[in-house]
């Protein structure tokens, strides 16, 4: 076949081949939930006072149902000679939603692809629709493949709709819902929209969602405020037949909460609204104390939930993280502006009160950007003239996408990796103790020659983050690599020091990187085998890979190593362990590291009670004395 040959995808293969285009990512396994939960909200929102969604999960987290008590989604009939269901479920950019300028209608979606992409990217998508006490019902499999149907049958629920997906492991990197980035969702969802009551179950939990405002809802998650929380009512404004109306909720506090909304959507990556906030308020206060305030002294002292409706809405993607309209940005400075001008007046002594603490963050702020300074020139001079990075034997590959650092347990291991490494391995050697981040200080972390040098290696850079202090970051365009594989010898030392150590650093320091899935374990051999005769060479990972194994091996003569590090790891296996074809290579979340981190503080903290709790209740008295 011609390497050239023009090839068109159908809808199905648009859907799955190319998910990252509409999710960002085939990492990105929440969105189709976030978009059936959309759908929800917009029924509700447009057309009732009050609803319910109801949201419920499998006992093996896969499953999962949302209902919600709107209209019902009209799956019977035809529109223009096609079946309704085939332009809800089997089209893209099919929907109700393109003349919202015309009808004034609030959306989150606007495309109409969301549910489509969902149901074939699904191994199990089910619709049922009750309208008017009659119930109508889809089964789609195996990504689209319409199973069953049945229309108009007699039920007991007068309306509403539910929608049931599996989502297909064959085109998501994870199948299986995280419990608390769901309850997430779900408590942001109803923080926006005091017209949604949501129910969430779970296995024995039985959880409801509901604010009466977004002043409730900020008041809920703030903490250490230094002001009471104060709410500027909602604003229309009306730009050449655009509708755009504005509410927010703010108070002052050291530990800032701040979300954006746009169309009930939390826009996680901020954009527009988040900056014509910021604007508005350092225009207000620059002005009237006549002091130079920045963005960073804003962003740390203002917690606020801000809310956009907009009849033209507009998203920077389909993942809907974020809003680049500038129109956004402009009316928020202005509703901020001339809301501020009014408190001021009404609450004079309040503002001054506020005025001070943004001083006193500026001043601050202006000692802090010296450090960042300082970090900045550390992370840089780790580089010298010849641009290389002491301890870190680079790789040629040029791109960034395949390269990867191996993180080593010292010199000793360095060897048999630099044999079987390939083009595309960076190694990084851990020389020297590395440092326990969980309590040490910014100023120690940063001046660990082994910190600053892995950091450096990656291509980290330095700024404020919105607690004063200084967070590590990682722009796309200094990234050095895309992924991490840490490889420390599989015995208590490099399991259960070097290895929580190291992670602590991430964890501390780096969570971006953990954030993105830029992190992996390594696993080796812990048996090497050479066939006599043959001289073939065979692994084995674990005490029962062995086992099996010899089973095979019965007729054979062979000699079996055990590796009691990577130090005596054959170039071959490593060269095997580095390939990514034996599933050795297993990637670190949040939730994992976390974990570890908890392990480390037991052993490593403080807290001698907890430790001795634990001893007692985990071990007996010979198991200690052994």
């Amino acid at each position: 076949m011609s390497k050239d040959k023009i090839k068109s995808l159908d809808v199905r293969d648009q859907c799955r081949m190319k998910l990252p285009i509409w999710y960002g990512s085939r990492d990105n396994y929440l969105h189709g939930f976030r978009e059936v939960l959309a759908n929800a909200s917009d029924e509700i929102t447009n057309n009732f006072d009050s609803g319910i969604i109801d949201v419920r999960l499998s006992d093996d987290r896969k499953l999962m149902s949302v209902f919600d008590s709107g209209r019902g989604i009209p799956i019977t009939g035809e529109t223009d000679g096609v079946k309704n269901y085939e332009l809800l479920f089997l089209r893209l950019f099919s929907g109700t939603n393109y003349d919202n300028l015309e009808n004034g209608k609030v959306t989150t979606g606007t495309n109409g692809s969301g549910v489509c992409i969902l149901n074939y990217t699904s191994k199990l998508f089910v619709v049922d629709s009750y309208i008017n006490s009659k119930h109508s019902k889809l089964v789609f499999k195996n990504g689209g493949e319409l199973d069953g149907e049945k229309f108009n049958t007699d039920a007991n629920i007068k309306h509403g709709t539910c929608i049931t997906f599996e989502l297909d492991d064959e085109v998501y990197t994870n199948t299986t819902y995280n419990v608390d980035d769901v309850k997430d969702i779900l408590n942001s969802l109803a923080g926006s929209n005091e017209k949604l009551t949501i129910n969430f179950e779970y296995a024995d939990e039985n959880i409801t969602y509901h604010y009466d405002s977004i002043e409730d809802y900020l008041i809920e998650n703030s903490i250490n405020t230094i002001t009471n929380t104060h709410s500027f009512s909602q604003k229309d404004y009306n730009v050449d037949n655009e509708l755009n109306m504005i509410s927010c909720s703010w108070n002052v506090s050291t530990e800032p909460f701040q979300q954006t909304y746009l169309n009930y959507t939390y826009l996680k990556d901020n954009g527009a609204i988040y900056d014509g906030f910021i604007d508005g308020m350092r225009k207000v206060f620059s002005k009237e104390s006549k002091s130079k305030f920045t963005t960073t002294d804003i962003e740390m002292s203002f917690g606020f939930v801000i809310s956009v409706l907009s009849t033209n809405v507009e998203y920077a993607n389909q993942t809907k993280f974020s809003t680049n309209k500038q129109l956004y940005k402009k009316l928020v400075s202005d509703y901020i502006v001339s809301n501020m001008e009014i408190y001021k007046a009404e609450n004079p002594q309040e503002f001054d009160k506020i005025v001070k603490h943004l001083q006193t963050i500026n001043q601050f702020n202006t000692k802090a950007e010296s450090s960042i300074k300082n970090i900045k020139k550390k992370l840089s001079e780790k580089q010298t003239i010849f641009n290389k990075i002491p301890n870190l034997i680079d790789c040629k590959e040029k791109d960034v996408a395949k390269r990867i650092l191996c993180i080593c347990e010292g010199k000793s291991a360095l060897s048999s990796i630099l044999d079987g490494k390939t083009d595309s391995h960076g190694v990084f050697p851990l020389r020297g103790k590395i440092l326990n981040c969980l309590k040490a200080s910014e100023d120690k972390m940063f001046n660990s020659d082994v910190i600053v040098g892995l950091l450096s290696s990656l291509g980290a850079d330095v700024a404020h983050n919105k607690k004063g202090g200084i967070k590590v970051v990682f722009p796309q365009d200094s990234l050095r690599f895309s992924k991490i594989y840490i490889m420390v010898d599989f015995d208590f030392d490099g399991i259960g020091s070097i290895l929580p150590l190291l992670l602590t650093v991430f964890y501390k320091l780096a969570p971006q990187l953990i954030n993105e899935g830029r992190i992996y374990l390594c696993e080796t051999p812990k048996y090497e085998i050479v066939m006599n005769k043959t001289e073939e060479d065979l692994v084995a990972f674990y005490d029962e890979d062995l086992e099996k194994l010899k089973e095979t091996l019965k007729d054979g003569t062979y000699t079996m190593h055990y590796i009691k590090g990577l130090a005596e790891l054959s170039s071959k296996s490593i060269k095997m362990c580095l390939s990514g074809e034996y599933n050795n290579t297993k990637l670190l979340t949040m939730n994992d590291i976390e974990k570890s981190v908890k392990e480390l503080e037991l052993w490593m903290g403080n807290d001698v009670i907890k430790r001795k709790d634990y001893i007692m209740n985990n071990f007996d008295g010979g198991d200690i004395i052994e």
